[in-house]
């Protein structure tokens, strides 16, 4: 189990990214440019992968989260790297004793 890191090209052009998401990092980039667009070098990063399960463990911040399941996860699966996202977070009761500003599991639900 370890850190994943998911790359891949955008651009300024939102309908140019939807229709290279699903291609590889050469072919992204390829279709970039021949659109005359500048491409731009992205990446995800998730805490854990093993096989196709993404685990995120979220004690930080709250506004993670979101972040976390609808750019991190999605992105992984978007790419095929998963078929499973995880998200890690402590319950209210282990919350109440943590610093503040982390996310709880009754909010998140």
């Amino acid at each position: 189990m370890g850190r994943e890191i998911t790359g891949y090209w955008v651009t300024d052009d939102h309908k140019l990214i939807q229709k290279t998401m699903h291609l590889s990092k050469d072919e992204q980039k390829k279709a970039i440019l021949a659109e005359g667009k500048i491409p731009i070098w992205s990446y995800n990063e998730t805490d854990y992968v093993k096989g196709r399960i993404s685990v995120e463990v979220q004690l930080g911040k709250y506004s993670y989260v979101a972040y976390d399941l609808f750019v991190k996860h999605q992105t992984f699966f978007i790419a095929d790297t998963i078929d499973l996202g995880i998200e890690i977070v402590p319950m209210k009761c282990m919350q109440k004793s943590m610093s503040s500003g982390p996310p709880y599991y009754e909010a998140v639900l």
